[in-house]
């Protein structure tokens, strides 16, 4: 039982010039406990941001002793668009007849979404090797496509990826997901109770973490002195719902600035909306940057859409970094298990409210130092207790043992 295939066409890697993605960190462990690893993925992805060039439609090759395989995807432009399907739909075709007897023959194939095609290809891998097939939901899919993206439920499109998930949650073994909510998801389509599911949130690589690297001279220069500065670091995406945070910015005094690190589409309308001169947006730094950046900050802050789908809970990987940096945290949204009120390591506050966010800011900076330290620490301690890839890991491991009991 030592030969783990991971599928999921956003891995990325350190030779991808990729950082800190969770299947390489889970890789780089497994690997730690001796188990052989082989991660099964594209050459392109919008998040994590990879173009690989490849000649040929399959290679092969070996990173820190995991074995890489990569499947020759297209480009796409929008992670909204058609291109994204057909990216998607390539990679499932391109999967099947992926030269997979160079490869050590499997005992455990984790497949991982959003991309639900590659359901399909682990039923493949199951009747062929006999091997135990856990089913890993980041993103609940189509749901997300329906609720953020504004697909009808009837779309073809969406009735087939719902055909497929139901196949996955059927058929697979085991389910483990990201959100801490996500059986009720699956129990409701299935009709039924299902007692094998795990929830396995994101987490920190402590390695990483604990050897960060110095933030880059241009960055810091441009961070605004002097100021209780409000951070944020990730994507500017429309599922970050940055406007209200930009909104309660623009009520914000001289003392306090807002300073926003990183890309995305929504980056040039956030930026058109901002009228706080405090507003600061940065360029993206690289994931062993982001704790000496956190560092620069007084408040951290998160912010989620109005919508159902987050009841299910949340596990974006900013999350953990926040809470690892050891600085209070502020979340808008209607989370299920907010993990910043599990953790009392911050304020939660309504979604889509820009005057609770403003009201939540004006708190932490009234603040006694001490008592915002104190939430600060209560973030740190519950990230390292229950998010240290190390603790991750042993509960696949767990799974691993239990399907081969």
């Amino acid at each position: 039982m030592n030969n783990i295939w991971i599928i999921n066409q956003h891995i990325g890697t350190p030779s991808m010039g990729v950082d800190g993605h969770r299947h390489y960190y889970l890789a780089k462990t497994l690997y730690n406990r001796d188990y052989n690893v082989t991660l099964l993925t594209s050459t392109f992805s919008h998040v994590p941001r990879k173009n690989i060039k490849q000649s040929k439609n399959f290679e092969v090759k070996e990173e820190e002793g995991i074995t890489l395989g990569l499947v020759k995807t297209p480009r796409y432009a929008s992670a909204r668009g058609l291109g994204r399907i057909w990216s998607m739909i390539i990679f499932m075709i391109k999967l099947f007849c992926f030269p997979f007897s160079i490869l050590d023959c499997p005992d455990v194939v984790i497949v991982s979404s959003p991309s639900l095609l590659s359901i399909l290809n682990g039923l493949l891998l199951k009747r062929k090797y006999g091997c135990k097939l856990i089913l890993e939901i980041r993103d609940i899919w189509p749901l997300s496509i329906i609720e953020l993206g504004g697909f009808s439920k009837y779309n073809p499109l969406v009735v087939f990826l719902r055909w497929v998930e139901l196949i996955g949650y059927k058929r697979y073994d085991h389910i483990t997901s990201l959100l801490p909510l996500a059986k009720e998801h699956i129990e409701n389509l299935l009709k039924r109770s299902r007692s094998n599911f795990t929830h396995i949130p994101n987490g920190i690589y402590l390695d990483e973490k604990e050897a960060p690297v110095k933030l880059n001279y241009c960055t810091k220069r441009n961070i605004p002195k002097e100021k209780f500065i409000v951070g944020y670091a990730g994507s500017l995406g429309v599922a970050n719902a940055m406007n209200p945070v930009i909104d309660a910015a623009n009520m914000c005094g001289e003392d306090i600035a807002l300073c926003i690190v990183g890309e995305g589409y929504e980056k040039s309308s956030l930026e058109k909306i901002s009228t706080n001169k405090n507003t600061i947006f940065l360029d993206s730094v690289s994931k062993r940057e982001v704790v000496d950046l956190l560092d620069h900050f007084d408040v951290l802050i998160l912010s989620w859409h109005d919508i159902s789908l987050y009841r299910f809970g949340v596990s974006a990987n900013k999350i953990f970094d926040y809470m690892y940096s050891g600085k209070p945290i502020i979340m808008a949204g209607n989370i299920g298990e907010n993990v910043i009120e599990l953790a009392n390591c911050g304020i939660a506050v309504k979604p889509n409210d820009h005057q609770a966010i403003f009201e939540a800011i004006v708190k932490l900076r009234d603040m006694d130092s001490e008592e915002r330290k104190r939430l600060g620490d209560n973030g740190r301690e519950y990230v390292m207790r229950n998010n240290d890839f190390n603790i991750l890991t042993t509960r696949y491991e767990e799974i691993f043992n239990f399907l081969y009991s």
